[in-house]
C-alpha cells in the first residue's frame, strides 16, 4: 500500500486532472468506471491516499454532467 500513496501523492502533483475531462459519452462512461475503481480501491475513506483522487474524479463528472445532464431536464 505504501507504493500507491507514494504514487498518488507524487501524480497527483505532477498531473493535471482537467486532462482527464471527459469530452464524448465514451470518456464519461470510462471516467465514472475509474470513479467506482477508486472508491471500491479505498478511496472511499476520508484520509485514504486514494480520497482526494476521488474528489478530483468526481468533480470532472459533475461538471460534464452539469453541462450535458442540466438539472431543468429532469424537472
Amino acid at each position: 500500500m505504501e507504493i500507491m500513496t507514494e504514487f498518488t501523492e507524487e501524480k497527483t502533483s505532477l498531473f493535471d486532472m482537467r486532462r482527464l475531462a471527459p469530452r464524448t459519452e465514451q470518456q464519461y462512461d470510462e471516467l465514472v468506471a475509474l470513479l467506482r475503481m477508486v472508491l471500491n480501491a479505498g478511496g472511499r475513506h476520508e484520509g485514504h491516499p486514494l480520497a482526494e483522487l476521488v474528489t478530483a474524479i468526481g468533480d470532472l463528472i459533475e461538471e460534464y454532467e452539469d453541462v450535458h445532464y442540466p438539472a431543468e431536464d429532469f424537472v
